[in-house]
């Protein structure tokens, strides 16, 4: 009986939020206002103009690429063999414990050295 009676509540609730949002729907501005009120705002409001802008795709520079690229790295790293601490989130590669920034600098050493 209980679990009939639970059903039927969250049934009941279901259909309660859908004609609440028809409701929204239909009325935006919400109850409680004055048909005279509402019109008043919709004219001093006046109808709502959709602006579209296009979209502008950004192009990343290629120093951008990589710091996203060496990011992405250092996080799926501490994904599979991260230290979480108070003080920051570390990685453990062989015997050297790094955070965040060393490793950034480490990354960044060895492009400049390839180059």
């Amino acid at each position: 009986m209980e679990e009939y009676s639970q059903e039927r509540m969250n049934e009941h609730e279901h259909l309660r939020m859908a004609q609440h949002r028809e409701e929204l729907k239909s009325n935006p501005i919400g109850e409680g206002y004055h048909p005279d009120v509402i019109e008043a705002i919709k004219k001093t409001m006046g109808e709502k103009k959709i602006v579209s802008k296009p979209k502008v795709e950004k192009v990343l520079t290629p120093a951008e690429v990589f710091t996203q690229r060496c990011i992405r790295q250092f996080d799926n790293l501490f994904s599979n063999y991260g230290l979480p601490h108070k003080s920051g989130r570390f990685i453990k590669i062989g015997n050297t414990l790094m955070d965040y920034q060393k490793f950034m600098n480490r990354k960044f050493e060895n492009a400049t050295n390839q180059n």
